[in-house]
């Protein structure tokens, strides 16, 4: 493995978790209980990296020995026997037609759809995107389109299973996190944003001198909730987001918002945090 690959997976490590841990308030004092899924109840492995769920309501949690699809039993566990690119799954994303998008430590495109693994080997769809660096990143805009970035800078766009390259000018190496609002898609990287205002089919470059770094962008009315440089979360009006005043850290974006409540991810466990009951809060 190379020097380079060896950092990535490290840094990844260095935020993730080590087990799942779902909490849920038992009583008015809050008091916490904890269910705790590891090796022995069939994981490949206590290094957990992401969890989300489908539309059929399975667990899906990458792991750095595969991808388990997870009902309370392990129903299967994905690996590169079954055709993924590695069995490091950094993010998982679940989009309209239950397509499960995978972001691995290779350096290509990755979808699970009806209990198939799919790469540019085996699909049609994915054959016009070349990737030159590891980590791609994935977002589904609430049009149900799934925006692709990639390093070097290349944005394509899944439309009603139709994947076109978007043309930009862009001076920018990567948008490392993504994100929608208001018509908006919104690639931000670790200098400036770049947004695409898809009414009008044009792009737009916001800097922002006095820009704050951020871990985790989410958005309520008016109101954008971030992680900052010290690990905790802040909130601001939108116009600070607007106006590219939250650049990236890293290409770990870790603040989902999921049935109105925040599912943070640390070396902790899973952290779920009420966005209207928000205290200064160490992720």
């Amino acid at each position: 493995m190379s020097e380079n690959l060896k950092r990535i997976k490290t840094f990844v490590l260095y935020k993730s978790i080590f087990l799942i841990l779902l909490s849920f308030s038992i009583s008015a004092q809050s008091n916490k209980s904890y269910l705790e899924y590891s090796k022995k109840d069939g994981l490949p492995s206590n290094i957990v990296y992401c969890i989300t769920s489908d539309k059929n309501g399975f667990l899906w949690i990458g792991t750095d020995a595969g991808l388990v699809k997870f009902d309370g039993f392990v129903r299967r566990v994905y690996t590169i026997r079954d055709g993924l690119p590695s069995n490091d799954i950094f993010e998982i994303i679940c989009d309209y037609s239950n397509r499960l998008w995978l972001t691995t430590i290779k350096s290509e495109l990755c979808y699970i759809e009806n209990d198939s693994v799919f790469t540019k080997k085996n699909s049609t769809l994915l054959k016009g995107v070349e990737l030159k660096n590891v980590l791609p990143k994935y977002f589904q805009d609430p049009d149900s389109s799934i925006w692709i970035s990639t390093t070097p800078f290349n944005i394509f766009r899944l439309k009603r299973n139709k994947l076109s390259k978007i043309e930009h000018t862009a001076k920018i190496v990567n948008a490392q996190n993504i994100t929608e609002y208001n018509k908006s898609i919104y690639f931000i990287g670790n200098e400036f944003v770049l947004r695409y205002d898809l009414r009008k089919e044009t792009f737009e470059t916001l800097k922002n001198k006095n820009a704050y770094w951020s871990e985790g962008v989410s958005i309520i009315g008016d109101t954008v909730y971030y992680i900052n440089k010290d690990n905790l979360i802040s909130k601001n009006h939108i116009s600070l987001f607007l106006s590219g005043g939250l650049i990236s850290i890293s290409n770990r974006w870790k603040l989902p918002l999921v049935d109105s409540s925040f599912w943070l991810l640390s070396q902790k466990g899973y952290k779920r945090i009420s966005p209207y009951n928000l205290k200064e809060i160490d992720v």
